[in-house]
């Protein structure tokens, strides 16, 4: 599958330009259209705004924070126009709203085919929470872009995240485009994870599953690793770096989503620590 239709959250006051180099080059590759949205928080509050009384002043107070917006999501725009015209691509700007919500975000990528956020330095958590909703609620795949994605796309090895789920074969089938252009594919069965079936296990379906992506045009091996005191998100970040993998394509939230969120898990490791992009489907 080629992506033609790819949207990209940017976010004020996180780098955006090494995620927005990447999403150019990953439109320009494909002929796709690309549409750039900004997740802008509501501007802080003044302390004299909580005096502000009656609808005249209230107006000022709301007028002066959707300034703030535009002022600030406007060295975005312009990167972003700059980078459609430099890839001479069919580039489209959403006009940002003071407060969106992150489930109003995560909802209009129903109408893409690939959603692309940036994943910020240090421990903040809105990017988790849209990637986790764009992935969750949308059905359309999203990619994860670390803080410092490489400076150019480049494609040679694949990593599968294969437990033989129903969110590892979307995850697959969502990927097919990256894979057929990849130099090596390995699909990567964690041993003792607990969300892999015990049929999926057997060699026949382990041949089915290469025999399938060769039908594709793409040879892939299957590799099976231990995860060292059960942490499989961990031993699937150390695979891909020891391995040299350019991307890793895997299906979000293998166990019950209530389960995810009270104990981590595989996908919140990856969404979290992952240092390479990271294909999610669900």
């Amino acid at each position: 599958m080629h992506f033609k239709n790819l949207l990209l959250f940017l976010e004020v006051g996180q780098p955006f330009e090494p995620q927005l180099n990447m999403a150019a080059e990953l439109a320009a590759v494909d002929g796709a259209a690309l549409t750039g949205a900004c997740a802008c928080r509501a501007p802080a509050l003044e302390i004299s705004d909580g005096y502000a009384l009656g609808p005249h002043a209230v107006s000022e107070v709301l007028a002066r924070l959707e300034t703030q917006v535009v002022q600030a999501t406007a060295q975005i725009e312009t990167a972003f126009q700059a980078a459609v015209m430099r890839h001479v691509l069919d580039g489209h700007w959403a006009p940002p709203s003071a407060n969106p919500l992150a489930e109003d975000l995560a909802l209009r990528a129903r109408c893409f085919d690939l959603a692309i956020v940036g994943r910020p330095p240090g421990r903040d958590r809105t990017p988790y929470r849209l990637a986790e909703l764009i992935t969750l609620e949308s059905g359309t795949p999203c990619l994860l872009l670390p803080p410092e994605p490489p400076p150019q796309l480049a494609i040679d090895h694949v990593v599968v995240a294969w437990n033989g789920s129903r969110e590892a074969k979307r995850a697959l089938q969502d990927g097919l485009g990256f894979l057929k252009r990849a130099e090596r594919v390995t699909l990567v069965m964690l041993g003792g994870e607990p969300t892999t079936p015990q049929a999926m296990t057997s060699q026949t379906v382990q041949v089915d599953v290469l025999n399938h992506l060769t039908r594709h045009g793409i040879k892939a091996q299957l590799k099976a690793i231990d995860a060292p005191h059960g942490d499989a998100g961990a031993a699937l970040l150390d695979y891909c770096a020891k391995n040299a993998a350019d991307l890793l394509v895997m299906g979000a939230y293998g166990h019950s989503r209530a389960r995810e969120l009270i104990l981590g898990g595989v996908t919140r490791k990856v969404l979290s620590e992952a240092a390479l992009p990271v294909l999610l489907s669900h």
